[in-house]
């Protein structure tokens, strides 16, 4: 008998909607996580002592979301924060005390927990027709993503199609590229059609997006 689809929740949806868009997309909603996480540490929770606690051991946010906060429009909330760290770096600094923060970035942490999450979702629905059409659609994952999807699907099957469909969206990509080198020298930019930017998406392709 075969077993039931299990119910479709936000989860869902949101990864369903993420393959329909250009790139990654668990590196898109990962970006979102990571910004929704950010925006709500900085407007709700900068005087939180959990959330304290944790960037002192951080020593802060990482170089990614650190960038990130300077698009937050939130120059108080960061301030705010970052008054408390500057005072306890001081101090160990005074104190010829190691600087090594002791915990990861916490926006990084939300943002892995997010991303968990819509892995085991792919890995859930990959078997449902129309998320395996939508898939199929995709431009597939970045190399990370791939190799963390990979690891988790343990029907050899869906394996092989994740590994052909991300194998065609690489060949595809390296032929844009071709194009694109071949064009570069008598082409101006704006003669460019979709592989003006490939060079762009490799670059993603490769290490990902965190925004």
């Amino acid at each position: 008998m075969t077993p039931p689809i299990p119910e479709r929740h936000t989860a869902f949806f949101n990864l369903f909607d993420a393959l329909a868009e250009n790139g990654c997309a668990l590196c898109r909603l990962a970006a979102k996580a990571a910004h929704d996480s950010l925006d709500s540490l900085l407007y709700e929770n900068v005087n939180d002592p959990g959330t304290r606690q944790a960037l002192s051991a951080s020593h802060g946010f990482c170089v990614a979301h650190a960038e990130l906060a300077t698009h937050m429009s939130d120059a108080l909330g960061v301030a705010m924060l970052y008054e408390t760290l500057c005072r306890e770096a001081a101090n160990r600094v005074a104190r010829e005390l190691p600087m090594g923060a002791t915990q990861p970035c916490p926006i990084c942490c939300a943002a892995a927990d997010v991303n968990e999450r819509y892995l085991a979702e792919f890995c859930l629905r990959i078997g449902e027709s129309d998320f395996h059409e939508r898939f199929l659609a995709s431009d597939g994952f970045c190399l990370p993503h791939f190799q963390r999807v990979i690891t988790m699907v343990h029907d050899k099957a869906t394996g092989g199609i994740v590994r052909a469909h991300e194998a065609k969206t690489l060949l595809a990509l390296a032929d844009q590229l071709h194009v694109f080198v071949k064009k570069h020298d008598y082409k101006r930019e704006s003669d460019f059609a979709a592989e003006g930017a490939s060079w762009l998406r490799a670059l993603e392709k490769f290490v990902g997006k965190t925004k």
